[in-house]
């Protein structure tokens, strides 16, 4: 009977060997691709660092071609927006023209704060802005975007004056005193737009969900608040309580209506225009 052998050292070694020269090879080709996209990625920034200063003018004229390079720029990994004079931004002029219209969105944002409570639609802050840089016509002369100012917003930061984008729910987003609504008319009562905060102290949850659910009426009554997160635990005392707090921080607007006028409107100021 023929004695049977296992495995011997020489095939193990063997085998070894084999998956170490694959591992290599593995390791070897990785490193070639890296580097190829590594090259590649440097001749696509060249290309775009020339493109920008090209077509300086159409990129500061156009949002939408200023929109479109500025996709270009987060695909390729670039941060347009960091500071030093050799970033992209700085060297087409686009640095700058953030920080003015920065500027601008502060100038505008101080003047609604006392009316807003510190909470200001995008739209309305928008409107203005382009009113302002327009000599007070209200004709689009020169346009500016909803990204245009979160840009503008995001190079405020390093300032620390608590400026910032927020969504109507809290996310990082019919007037009886004759103003309009900036909010869109939604069936949808969790509507969610965006919104500058432009106050030192955050919101906190309660105030949030307050300003989430006056979007589609622009106001709340307690009984409205109470309906609405009644399954959620939300007695009438704490809808009351955070109505009256937005109150108090200037958030709110109340309306206590006539005699016989049914209970009062709290209006947020922040979602209406002026």
């Amino acid at each position: 009977m023929a004695r049977r052998t296992g495995v011997g050292y020489t095939s193990l070694q063997r085998h070894l060997d084999s998956q170490s020269h694959y591992s290599t090879l593995s390791t070897t080709l990785l490193s070639s691709q890296a580097q190829s996209l590594q090259a590649q990625l440097q001749t696509f920034t060249t290309a775009l660092a020339s493109f920008s200063t090209t077509h300086r003018a159409r990129i500061l004229s156009s949002p939408t071609f200023r929109s479109e390079f500025t996709r270009l720029c987060a695909e390729l990994g670039l941060d347009p927006l960091g500071g030093g004079k050799k970033k992209l931004w700085d060297r087409l002029g686009l640095g700058e023209w953030y920080v003015a219209l920065g500027v601008q969105v502060v100038d505008v944002c101080l003047g609604l704060r006392d009316a807003t409570g510190g909470l200001v639609s995008v739209e309305v802050v928008l409107r203005a802005v382009r009113k302002l840089r327009n000599g007070g016509m209200d004709d689009r002369t020169e346009q500016v975007t909803v990204g245009d100012l979160e840009k503008a917003i995001q190079v405020l930061g390093p300032l620390g004056c608590g400026y910032k984008v927020v969504s109507s729910n809290g996310v990082e987003n019919h007037s009886d005193a004759g103003a309009k609504s900036s909010a869109s008319a939604s069936a949808n009562s969790n509507a969610i737009i965006k919104l500058v905060q432009c106050r030192p102290q955050a919101l906190d949850t309660d105030s949030f969900v307050v300003v989430q659910l006056a979007t589609e009426k622009g106001y709340l009554t307690v009984e409205d608040l109470a309906r609405i997160k009644m399954g959620e635990g939300w007695g009438a005392e704490r809808c009351e309580r955070a109505l009256i707090k937005g109150v108090e921080s200037g958030l709110c607007w109340v309306d206590d209506g006539g005699e016989g006028e049914g209970e009062k409107r709290y209006y947020v100021a922040g979602l209406w225009a002026f």
